[in-house]
């Protein structure tokens, strides 16, 4: 299913390794034939991110000579690319069967993994999804390790963490406050991530950016931080919260990602909104399996519930009369979105594209409201009336 993404993000939504040149733009090489010159040319923090690179780098150089190396680069980015895609609902799925989650939950959760728009759209403008699979993939691995209690796993899964991108410099600190382990361990475990990210900042030469950029481009587009901001985690993010809200008995590992969600969520979303883009939904995507998890207790808590109105006549109604409005709706305001609003768009991202996405994300969190209310009994009327 994650290749099948893959494929068509890339073949037919504008995704950036739709070609050679298309791809050469996004690493910012000029053109394909510069593609050994990705890592050398790049700025801080970009450089600092070297274990994506160096995984291309070196499958690249051992699959083909000197000669063909700018020709077969591509090749191997797209390969392995598509494979991270796929290892990451692979890992996360075996990650929630740990979490104690039945097969059909865990179906579930790898369901909504596969709808977001940070991994159906990975590929695609403005995301820039570059090492950021290799990163969820780390993030779940090493939530597997600290569940076990897999300490030095998890450190060496912390290292690699952090060197492929910083926003992974999130699992120290989650290991710092939500683990087992003794202060003494938790101090060594969560140094040796850290110590390796500034030793690797030292040798590459420490160099200054514009770390306020991104601050400055979320004041200033505040409709953009609230679009993308739902879309990162769209239908899920008031299963979210209500499942925080219960407190009945539960799994401990899955009390662990109750625990631990609000401070991680809080964390990231405040570095995104400090450092990046919100437009950007992959940094705000690494929070997806404390997001997708408490999700899921919403929906187990609920089940009985939630089956109740959905098969009850009332609803039938209901969501049919919201897809025909929508379905209106979207094909009459993308049909004239442009005499709506204008806004700049230099880098030619696919606007008509992400405002279909968020219209049908909205739809389905309408459509989705009635299990979301604690006052729904007018839905199940019917049923309970054909009980008497």
């Amino acid at each position: 299913m994650s290749c099948l993404i893959f494929w068509i993000t890339n073949s037919f939504l504008e995704g950036n390794m739709n070609s050679r040149d298309r791809l050469a733009k996004e690493l910012q090489v000029g053109t394909w034939e510069h593609f050994d010159e990705w890592k050398s040319d790049e700025k801080a923090p970009f450089k600092y991110r070297i274990l994506f690179s160096t995984l291309v780098d070196a499958s690249t150089k051992l699959f083909s000579s000197s000669k063909y190396y700018n020709r077969n680069f591509y090749y191997i980015y797209c390969i392995i690319s598509m494979a991270l895609m796929a290892s990451v609902p692979l890992v996360f799925h075996q990650l929630l069967k740990i979490a104690g989650f039945n097969n059909f939950e865990c179906w579930l959760g790898i369901f909504f993994l596969f709808i977001s728009p940070a991994f159906l759209l990975a590929y695609t403008l403005p995301v820039h999804t570059k090492e950021d699979m290799l990163g969820y993939l780390l993030l779940c691995s090493a939530l597997i390790f600290l569940i076990k209690e897999k300490d030095y796993f998890f450190c060496m899964t912390a290292i690699l963490g952090v060197i492929t991108r910083e926003t992974l410099m999130v699992l120290p600190f989650i290991y710092l406050f939500f683990s087992k382990a003794s202060f003494s361990k938790k101090i060594v475990i969560c140094s040796l991530p850290i110590l390796s990210l500034i030793l690797l900042r030292l040798s590459l030469g420490l160099e200054s950016y514009n770390m306020a950029q991104g601050f400055s481009w979320n004041v200033s587009r505040p409709f953009q931080i609230l679009g993308f901001g739902f879309l990162c985690f769209h239908i899920l993010w008031a299963p979210f919260f209500l499942g925080l809200s219960k407190k009945k008995s539960e799994e401990p590992n899955i009390s662990f990602f109750r625990k631990s969600a609000l401070p991680v969520i809080t964390l990231i979303i405040m570095t995104t909104f400090l450092f990046g883009q919100f437009n950007e939904i992959r940094l705000q995507f690494l929070g997806f399996p404390w997001i997708i998890i408490n999700a899921l207790m919403f929906f187990r808590l609920n089940r009985l519930r939630i089956l109740d109105i959905a098969v009850s006549s009332k609803y039938k109604i209901y969501i049919t009369f919201i897809i025909s409005l929508f379905t209106v709706f979207i094909i009459g305001f993308i049909k004239n979105y442009e005499g709506y609003f204008s806004f700049e768009n230099r880098y030619n991202v696919p606007v008509d594209l992400w405002l279909i996405v968020l219209f049908i994300f909205i739809g389905l969190q309408v459509i989705i409201l009635p299990f979301l209310t604690s006052s729904n009994n007018s839905f199940k009327l019917d049923k309970a009336n054909k009980s008497k």
